[in-house]
């Protein structure tokens, strides 16, 4: 509660934060509970996305999803586009910072999603928790720790019209590096507002300033969702 509350002040917004509580244990060591917890918990989040995408009173709905709960977000979206519920994917703008997910795992997510109306944001670094997590899941990769640096990823992301940013630049106090999202979303309004990569796919880098994307290889506008 203390962190939404904080996340909401720093971005100087209108927007009315909501957060979405689920039962994960908050510890590096039981990323199966969290899995469990996160499964049981995709329905619900996906019937609240419903209801306020179909709100009428209510303009866009930004969801920002950290580490596991990348996951479960990945899972409710992919619920909703089998459901045929376009209209409420179409009025999303999705964030995942440090998405703990298997990169083959998402890449099947994706690959059911499609393209959204505006492409994905997903936000990478040198996250320590995520290196503990991969290590735990038989050193599978993390979505969370990809190499925009990485012509695969860059391709990929293009592909997939998704935004990957690496957000390493950032100073972080926490020792797993796993929080650098909070400092962002202070500085997102205007880096959105200035920049020309708002609505766009492909890899990029953002400064040490935290207000420049830099992109890396072509970057492609994306497509309208379905």
């Amino acid at each position: 509660m203390l962190r939404i509350t904080q996340i909401a002040a720093d971005t100087q917004t209108d927007y009315t934060p909501i957060l979405f509580a689920w039962p994960s244990e908050a510890r590096a060591t039981a990323y199966a509970a969290d899995e469990d917890a996160a499964t049981f918990s995709r329905d619900h989040l996906a019937d609240l996305l419903t209801s306020l995408a179909s709100n009428p009173r209510i303009g866009r709905v930004a969801v920002v999803a950290h580490s596991m709960g990348g996951w479960l977000t990945m899972e409710s979206l992919r619920q909703l586009r089998l459901a045929g519920k376009n209209s409420v994917l179409n009025r999303l703008r999705v964030v995942l910072a440090s998405p703990d997910i298997d990169v083959d795992v998402f890449r099947q997510q994706i690959a059911v999603l499609g393209p959204m109306e505006h492409p994905m944001t997903i936000l990478v670094a040198d996250d320590r928790a995520l290196a503990i997590s991969s290590c735990l899941a038989a050193s599978r990769p993390r979505v969370g720790a990809l190499n925009v640096n990485d012509p695969r990823v860059v391709e990929a992301a293009q592909k997939a019209h998704v935004r990957i940013i690496d957000i390493s630049a950032l100073d972080t106090s926490d020792a797993f590096r796993h929080d650098r999202h909070v400092r962002l979303t202070a500085l997102y309004p205007q880096m959105e507002s200035a920049s020309a990569t708002a609505d766009q796919s492909g890899a990029f880098v953002l400064d040490a300033i935290g207000t420049t994307l830099n992109p890396l290889g072509i970057a492609l506008a994306a497509p309208a969702g379905r």
